[in-house]
């Protein structure tokens, strides 16, 4: 159950306008973006199930790439922050979720397909807060090409 740092492919922030970060860290840093994306997104968030609609975006520049998510209250993404979570690929991320929660972590997010089963994406919490994405490795390529400037977001896989 140890991840290494060089399998870290992006780390997410929270933010209070997504366009407004993107020209501020574009011009500070000198990043692009792919396609903004403005979805209506449906979670198991601490028990519950939340709808709520999420713009997001990330950086073109790797290997670690930005992610930028808009605030949404009543969300994980609820306060704008410096960091929200640091992600990672999982090869089987419904494995990966158990293997963490059984070391001790909380499962905080998980997309779920009809079934009520992560697909996707899905957060853990450690004791002391810090939040890990693992996201399906199933989704790698097309992410990849939205990434690098495909309008295309990919679907997630059985949804």
């Amino acid at each position: 159950m140890t991840l290494e740092l060089a399998g870290m492919f992006h780390v997410g922030m929270v933010v209070a306008d997504v366009a407004e970060a993107m020209d501020d860290l574009g011009a500070s840093l000198g990043m692009t973006w792919a396609p903004v994306q403005d979805r209506e997104i449906t979670v198991a968030y601490r028990g519950d199930v939340v709808t709520t609609p999420l713009t997001f975006t990330y950086s073109r520049h790797g290997p670690v790439h930005l992610e930028l998510i808009s605030v949404a209250p009543g969300t994980p993404w609820d306060t704008p922050n410096a960091m929200h979570h640091v992600g990672f690929w999982a090869d089987d991320l419904r494995a990966t979720l158990a293997e963490y929660v059984a070391g001790g972590m909380t499962l905080d997010v998980t997309y779920d397909d009809p079934s009520g089963e992560p697909v996707g994406f899905g957060y853990l919490l450690s004791p002391t807060g810090l939040r890990l994405e693992f996201v399906d490795s199933a989704r790698r390529a097309d992410m990849e090409e939205w990434i690098g400037g495909s309008d295309s977001y990919p679907a997630v896989p059985g949804n």
